[in-house]
């Protein structure tokens, strides 16, 4: 069987993460069942007959906005319509597993979710200021895009804790909006604190 994509679109993200994503490309793949699979990426410079065809076609991708020239003139799976990093690259920000240092500080950054997903992040430090992110939590709904699992913030908050406090990261830095006061409940923040996170409100200017 052969399938062909482009970057962009409703199934982007089950395509990355099912064929490209931690998959060295041209390379043959054995899944669980023992099928075999590779992930081949092309360029318009691999369609011969459509450049003869069409000379002008690729001087048209690269006048397409940004998010559109990486996806369809470069074949960028990194890249996606209304990211806020738009100049993140695979190859430049994503580093080999490596063993953190111990003596690397460690701390973790938030923005809440509820009805939308959530995103904790896990950071250690180096003595040189380099950061690297080694874990996350995404809290969206398995197969529904930009939705999230409406856990409760204690539960969240109880649960990251869990994950990161053994290894000694119990500072977070969260979204502004989590020390809101809506009504009498406590705040988002209240929550986090309560469950043995110190928490930093984030700067966002």
């Amino acid at each position: 069987m052969r399938s062909t994509a482009n970057p962009g679109g409703p199934g982007h993200a089950w395509i990355k993460t099912r064929w490209i994503e931690e998959r060295k490309p041209n390379t043959i793949w054995t899944d669980d069942n023992g099928e075999t699979w590779a992930f081949l990426p092309s360029r318009i410079e691999d369609n011969q007959v459509l450049m003869q065809n069409d000379p002008g076609y690729a001087a048209r991708l690269e006048s397409l906005p940004e998010h559109l020239r990486r996806a369809l003139r470069y074949g960028d799976w990194d890249v996606f319509s209304g990211q806020v990093f738009s100049e993140f690259r695979t190859d430049r920000h994503v580093i080999k597993p490596t063993p953190l240092g111990a003596g690397w500080a460690r701390f973790a950054s938030m923005d809440w979710g509820y009805a939308k997903p959530f995103s904790i992040g896990y950071w250690a430090v180096n003595r040189d200021g380099r950061m690297v992110r080694y874990r996350e939590w995404y809290g969206c709904k398995p197969g529904e895009p930009n939705v999230g699992i409406k856990m409760s913030a204690s539960q969240v908050a109880a649960e990251s804790f869990a994950l990161g406090a053994p290894e000694g990261c119990d500072q977070m830095v969260a979204d502004p909006a989590c020390w809101s006061k809506i009504d009498d409940s406590p705040r988002i923040a209240d929550k986090f604190a309560a469950a043995g996170w110190r928490m930093t409100k984030a700067a966002n200017d």
